[in-house]
């Protein structure tokens, strides 16, 4: 049996993977307006840029595609060869009881024998992701050429300045995106999520498949259904219950009338998070106890709700990537990253059973040893070097100053500040994009509040605050866009500093002659504690 568990996160690397794709996809198109806004003036040079624009348009997309298909088809087969030999050998614990105790007349495993199965499951799911690659790259130039075609329109029409143009047709490419796959049944899904679909799908009908086999060889009559909390209204019908697959017994349903397995819409059909395992009437008890339809029915419906709101928040992180692309101001967008995020977790809130699912709202991931492991500059030893010898500097000054790096150790930017801050331009504040900004703290404090945000909000890769001790590091990952409003932070900073501060001063009374030590131990606690609940990549290096 694979645990519906096991199944729900079975692919989230490559969903975020694809999720990242699609994206880049997009910032690469909208780069293109961008780049071209100046050269939609004349037939004659709209037939240039378009034989330009999509020679190297389909360039770039072929080498992303080309990388997401070998990704995605080496880890679809490990998923697919590990799910299936993880439920037959799960299986196998039952068999072998079952043949000690004499209700089996044999027992034996061979696992070549499930290889022709499982490599067939491959080659069945390597054509799916074979055809949405292809699929994928005839959409991306298709949008490009709409794109530009737009563009050109509007120029000619004399009736919107190139600003405007560019605002129109990158606010509709990100509102659109690479089209939506439209399956038989009418539902639309992103490409992340096909994936998510067809990877889970093959995995769990190809596991089935094996586990059939290893059924009929060893000659086993009953099963029992795997069941969870929140399944489909369709799936809840049959769900933890016992059927015969063979040869009618007592008073049990046929597994095969009952469950509809071998459909797309019954047990390990499409998306199916259900799997069945072996049942020895005086051996087996039942595994699942008996969900409530009702209680099933209230919380799939709330899972439907949180499902919605993830979707929104990164699509709305989507149109926030692809508008920063194009140069355009993405105040909009980022309100209403902000908007979903605090609807998502009012419904959380609401009720106890609901779990944040922090990979649904991702707007990059970290796949396994593949793309999108963020790199940091100061992993390089060079690059380390010259911001540590920077850092020996500003602990000399008792005012605040700062140092910003390019990701080779290049200074891009030097500015003094006062006591307690530096103040920064929007022009400076924007030459921080994938920068790592490191500067003094003279009373040896860890990060503000505004330190993290400023992080947040202009894509800075790593902020660095120096002490007499050491530097305490925050870097950018994929948690740090899941942080709530500042204003919302900032209150809940300020409530756990009035509790710890409190905390230690019953614990340490003669802390109160050195304000100093005790806001440096606080402030540290306070962020341990936030980095903890968040997920923010926070550390201090002496």
């Amino acid at each position: 049996m694979l645990d519906p568990e096991y199944l729900k996160n079975i692919t989230s690397d490559l969903e975020d993977y694809w999720y990242d794709l699609e994206t880049n996809i997009l910032k690469d198109i909208a780069e293109r307006i961008k780049l071209n806004k100046n050269k939609l003036t004349s037939t004659a040079s709209y037939q240039i840029v378009i034989a330009k624009e999509l020679e190297i348009s389909d360039e770039k997309i072929s080498s992303y595609l080309a990388k997401a298909l070998d990704i995605t088809l080496e880890d679809a087969s490990k998923i697919i060869k590990e799910a299936s030999y993880k439920s037959v050998e799960s299986d196998n614990e039952i068999f072998e009881e079952a043949y000690r105790k004499g209700f089996i007349n044999n027992f034996s495993y061979d696992k070549d024998s499930f290889k022709s199965i499982i490599e067939n499951g491959i080659i069945l799911s390597s054509n799916d992701i074979s055809n949405l690659c292809n699929t994928t790259a005839q959409t991306a130039r298709k949008k490009l050429l709409e794109c530009l075609n737009s563009a050109y329109m509007m120029s000619e029409s004399g009736a919107f300045g190139y600003d405007v143009i560019v605002d129109t047709v990158v606010s509709k490419l990100a509102r659109d995106g690479l089209e939506w796959i439209d399956y038989d049944s009418g539902t639309h899904r992103r490409l992340d999520s096909v994936i998510r679909a067809a990877v889970r799908t093959a995995a769990n009908q190809t596991a089935a498949k094996c586990q059939e086999k290893n059924m009929d060889d060893l000659e086993c009559n009953l099963v029992e259904t795997s069941a969870h909390m929140g399944a489909r209204p369709s799936h809840a019908e049959w769900q933890g219950q016992i059927f015969y697959r063979n040869k009618p017994y007592k008073d049990y349903s046929n597994f095969y009338d009952a469950t509809g397995y071998g459909t797309a819409g019954g047990l390990c059909g499409v998306n199916c998070r259900h799997s069945y395992f072996p049942f020895f009437e005086g051996i087996s008890t039942p595994s699942f106890e008996k969900i409530d339809t009702e209680e099933n029915k209230q919380l799939y419906e709330l899972q439907q709700k949180q499902r919605y709101n993830e979707r929104k928040i990164r699509e709305w992180k989507r149109k926030r990537d692809v508008k920063e692309a194009a140069g355009l101001e993405p105040t909009t967008a980022k309100a209403k990253v902000r908007e979903w995020h605090k609807r998502n977790k009012e419904l959380i809130l609401s009720d106890s059973r609901l779990k944040r699912n922090y990979g649904r709202e991702k707007s990059y991931g970290s796949h396994k040893g593949n793309k999108l492991k963020e790199f940091y500059a100061t992993d390089d030893k060079n690059v380390k070097i010259k911001v540590r010898k920077g850092e020996t500097n500003l602990t000399k000054h008792q005012y605040e100053s700062a140092i910003v790096y390019d990701q080779k150790g290049n200074v891009i930017l030097k500015k003094d500040g006062s006591q307690h801050e530096v103040e920064f331009t929007e022009k400076e504040l924007h030459l921080m994009k994938d920068a790592v900004v490191t500067h003094n703290h003279p009373k040896d404090t860890t990060f503000s509040p505004d330190d993290i945000y400023m992080l947040i909000n202009n894509n800075i890769q790593e902020v660095r605050a120096t002490t007499s001790k050491g530097t305490f590091v925050l870097r950018r990952n994929e948690n740090i866009h899941l942080m709530p409003p500042k204003e919302e932070f900032v209150k809940e900073h300020y409530s756990l500093y009035i509790k710890y501060r409190d905390v230690y001063m019953n614990k340490h009374p003669k802390w109160e002659n050195d304000v100093g030590r005790m806001d440096r131990v606080v402030q540290n606690n306070v962020m341990n504690y936030l980095a903890r609940k968040y997920g923010f990549d926070y550390n201090f290096v002496e």
